[in-house]
C-alpha cells in the first residue's frame, strides 16, 4: 500500500489508515457452526493418519513465587478470549464443522516432582508421555494444561496444543498475553489486553468465501504447472524404506557463529534477497549435494495471517507450499539465489489453495507425483520471548521434538546476532550420523557460497577439514610392509616348517599335509633342474584339477622356472596359439591328456609316470623376487590373446594383503 496521494497524512494517520484498510474480515453471520478452515481440515485429515503427530508442546519455565489463582486466572481468561480454545469438531455428518462452547473450565493437572532425584529428566519424560496422548476433538478441545512443580521457586507451565488450533505465531501470542494478563492480575488490575475484533470461526467462513471457484481453479492451475514433472521424492544415502512409522524423532541442532550470520546478511543484501532465500537455497544444495538429484521440491510452510486481525489470533493460519527448483544447470549460488527467491515469490502469489487440494489434483493428473513432503524447510525469525514481571520469569524452554511431521525437516530460528538450526528427522529411516554430517556440511556450504558467490554450486566446498583429512590422507595412506625380497616358494617352505603335518591341499578324497606336498614338490623340482630348467625357463602345465596340479605348479616353482597354465577345456586352437606365441620347450601334464598334444613340439612329462624320485630337501634356484612366476594369457576379447608376465613380488604381496583383510 503507497500513500503517495495522500501527501498531507501524518505517520500515525498513515498507519491508522493502513490498519482499517487491512482489517476487513467481517464477523459471520447467524448462528450455524463454521466449517473448518483449508489448514483445519488438512490437519484433521492428517490427524486421521498419524495421530499424535500434530501435538504440538509449548513448555514455559516460571521462576520466582509463583501465585497459582493468578496463573489459573490468567489461563482461564486466554481461552475464554480466544474461542478456538473452546471450540470441538463435529464429524457426525459428511462436513466437519467446529462447535464454539460458551465457556469451557480450565483443568490444569499439578504434579510435584520436587523430592525427585532429577526432577528435570522425569519433567520431560512426563511431558513427552503427555504430549503422545491423542485428542478426541470431537469430546475434548484440543488443547491440555498441566502445572510441573520441580522446587519451590521453578515450576514447568506445560500446554499441548494441536496443530489443528495453532502455529509458531500462536505460541508467541500465548505467551505475551499470558505475562501480561499474570502482570495485571498480581497488581489487582483487570485485563489489559484489547478486544478481538473477530474469532477463529469468522476467519474460516471468511476463508472459504475468498478462495472462490474461479481462484481456487487459477491457483491449482499454476500447481499443475509447477509439480507436473515433480515426482516430490529424494533419495537420502542410506535410507531405510522398509521402516515407515513417524514416531521415533530425533534432532540435531547446531549454532551459527555471529560472524558468519554477518557474513550471511551481507550476502543476501548484495544478492538483493532476503536471509530466507539464501538459507532455504543452501538447504536446497546440500540436498541435491547428497542424493545427487537435480531436481530438488522442499516444503515451506508460509504463513496466511494478510490481514491485522488475524495478528493477534490464536489458531493455525499456515499453508505449505512445495518449492521445486531446477539444479541442472548448475548455476552459481549468487544466481540460484535469485532463481530461489522469484519461485518464492510467485508461489506466493498462489498460496492460498490449501495442499491437500493441490495433491488431489496432481494425483488425479499424474501416478508420478507422491504426496509425501519428504523436506520440510521452516524459518522462524522472531524467537519465544523471555518475560519477567516483578515477581515471576517466565522463560520458553526447547521442549523435545514431536514426531517427524516429515522424513527430514530443517528448523531455522534467527536469534539477534545468531542462527540456530534444528534438523527434526525419522530416527528409524534416517541415520543419524548422517544427518549430524548435513548439520556441518550445511555450515561449509555457507561459507564456501559468501567465500565464492560465482562457483557452480557443483564444486562449492563441502567436507570438513577432519574430513578431507580422512578421505584425500588417511584414507588413502595404504603403504604397508610385506617381504618384498622373498618368492613364492619361500612363503610356502616357511609355512612347512612352521605346521608340517597340517593339511595343506584336498581334492576329492585324497589330501596332502604340507610335509608330503613339500617332498613330491622338491622330487618334481630336482627333477626338472636335470632336464635343464633354470631362472624364469617357462614351464607349460597342462593338467586336470588335481593335487597333481598344485605339485606341478609348486615344482616349476621351487626349479627355479615360471609356469605357463594350459586349461585342458581350451579349444585347440587357442591352445596352439598360445604354444607357438610362448616358445614352450617343456609341458608337465598327465596320461590321460597326452593325446590332446599330438601335435605339440615340446618335451612332455607325464607327472602320473614319467616322473623319477630324486632328493627330497628344498632345491637352490637363487631367484630373486622380481623374476617372473608365471605367464597367463588375456581372453583376447580386442584381438589376439597376449601373455602378461606376473613376478613374484606381485603374487607375495598379493598373498600378503589377503591374509590381512580377506577378500580383494
Amino acid at each position: 500500500m503507497t500513500f503517495s496521494n495522500f501527501p498531507k497524512l501524518s505517520p500515525e494517520q498513515k498507519a491508522l489508515l493502513r490498519k482499517k484498510l487491512a482489517a476487513s474480515i467481517p464477523k459471520k453471520q447467524g448462528n450455524q457452526p463454521a466449517p473448518l478452515s483449508f489448514a483445519q481440515e488438512w490437519m484433521w485429515l492428517l490427524e486421521q493418519i498419524a495421530s499424535p503427530a500434530y501435538n504440538n508442546p509449548l513448555v514455559i519455565c516460571l521462576e520466582g513465587n509463583l501465585d497459582y489463582n493468578c496463573l489459573v486466572k490468567s489461563l482461564q481468561t486466554i481461552i475464554d478470549r480466544h474461542s478456538i480454545l473452546r471450540t470441538t469438531i463435529d464429524n457426525s455428518t459428511n462436513s466437519l464443522k467446529q462447535i464454539v462452547h460458551p465457556h469451557w473450565q480450565l483443568e490444569l493437572e499439578q504434579v510435584d516432582l520436587s523430592q525427585n532425584h532429577t526432577p528435570q529428566s522425569e519433567a520431560w519424560q512426563l511431558i513427552q508421555e503427555s504430549t503422545r496422548i491423542p485428542f478426541q476433538f470431537s469430546q475434548e478441545i484440543p488443547c491440555r494444561f498441566s502445572l510441573l512443580k520441580l522446587q519451590d521457586q521453578e515450576h514447568w507451565l506445560h500446554i499441548t496444543l494441536h496443530h489443528i488450533i495453532s502455529d509458531d505465531t500462536t505460541f508467541s501470542i500465548f505467551i505475551q498475553e499470558l505475562t501480561t494478563l499474570y502482570s495485571a492480575f498480581i497488581a489487582g488490575k483487570p485485563s489489559a489486553l484489547e478486544e478481538l475484533p473477530i474469532q477463529y470461526e469468522d476467519y474460516a467462513v471468511w476463508q472459504r468465501q475468498q478462495l472462490t471457484a474461479e481462484i481456487l481453479e487459477q491457483q491449482l492451475q499454476y500447481w499443475r504447472e509447477q509439480l507436473k514433472d515433480n515426482s516430490n521424492k529424494l533419495n537420502f544415502p542410506g535410507i531405510n524404506r522398509s521402516k515407515t512409522v513417524n514416531d521415533s524423532t530425533s534432532q540435531i541442532i547446531f549454532t551459527l557463529a555471529k560472524d558468519l550470520t554477518t557474513q550471511i546478511k551481507a550476502f543476501s543484501r548484495q544478492a538483493q534477497v532476503t536471509l530466507f532465500t539464501t538459507l532455504l537455497t543452501t538447504f536446497e544444495i546440500l540436498l541435491y549435494r547428497y542424493t545427487n538429484q537435480t531436481e530438488i521440491s522442499v516444503g515451506v510452510p508460509v504463513s496466511l495471517r494478510t490481514k491485522s486481525d488475524l495478528e493477534k489470533l490464536i489458531g493455525v493460519f499456515i499453508n505449505t507450499l512445495v518449492i521445486p527448483v531446477d539444479l541442472s544447470d548448475f548455476p552459481s549460488s549468487q544466481n540460484l539465489v535469485k532463481q530461489v527467491q522469484q519461485i518464492m515469490a510467485t508461489a506466493q502469489t498462489n498460496k492460498d489453495v490449501p495442499y491437500h487440494k493441490v495433491t488431489e489434483a496432481l494425483n488425479a493428473q499424474t501416478s508420478k507425483f507422491n504426496s509425501d513432503i519428504p523436506v520440510i524447510f521452516d524459518f522462524q525469525s522472531k524467537s519465544l520471548p523471555e518475560v519477567s514481571t516483578n515477581t515471576l520469569t517466565f522463560t520458553p524452554l526447547d521442549s523435545h521434538p514431536p514426531s517427524p511431521q516429515a522424513l527430514l525437516t530443517l528448523h531455522i530460528e534467527a536469534k539477534n546476532e545468531e542462527i540456530q538450526g534444528t534438523f527434526i528427522f525419522n530416527s528409524e529411516r534416517l541415520d543419524t550420523n548422517i544427518v549430524q554430517q548435513m548439520s556441518r556440511h550445511f555450515e561449509i556450504l555457507l561459507q564456501g557460497m559468501i567465500a565464492n558467490p560465482h562457483q557452480s554450486i557443483s564444486i562449492l566446498p563441502l567436507l570438513t577439514s577432519a574430513e578431507k583429512q580422512q578421505i584425500l590422507l588417511d584414507w588413502n595412506d595404504t603403504q604397508t610392509d610385506y617381504p618384498q625380497a622373498q618368492c613364492i616358494q619361500q612363503l610356502f617352505e616357511q609355512q612347512v616348517k612352521q605346521s608340517p603335518n597340517a593339511i595343506a591341499v584336498v581334492y576329492d578324497n585324497q589330501q596332502l599335509t604340507y610335509e608330503e606336498l613339500n617332498t613330491q614338490a622338491n622330487q618334481l623340482a630336482h627333477y626338472l633342474q636335470q632336464l635343464g630348467v633354470t631362472q624364469e625357463t617357462l614351464v607349460g602345465i597342462y593338467v586336470e584339477r588335481s593335487l597333481e596340479m598344485v605339485i606341478g605348479l609348486l615344482g616349476i616353482l621351487k626349479a627355479g622356472g615360471a609356469y605357463l597354465p594350459l586349461d585342458p577345456t581350451y579349444p585347440q586352437e587357442r591352445l596352439a596359439f598360445i604354444l607357438e606365441d610362448a616358445q614352450i620347450n617343456l609341458i608337465i601334464t598327465q596320461s590321460p591328456l597326452i593325446d590332446n598334444l599330438t601335435n605339440c613340439n615340446s618335451q612332455i612329462i607325464c607327472l602320473d609316470k614319467d616322473l623319477k624320485p630324486t632328493h627330497n630337501y628344498n632345491p637352490n634356484n637363487e631367484l630373486n623376487a622380481s623374476q617372473i612366476a608365471y605367464i597367463i594369457y588375456t581372453s583376447g576379447s580386442t584381438g589376439k590373446p597376449k601373455g602378461v608376465q606376473i613376478t613374484h613380488k606381485n603374487v607375495v604381496n598379493l598373498l600378503h594383503s589377503v591374509s590381512q583383510q580377506p577378500g580383494l
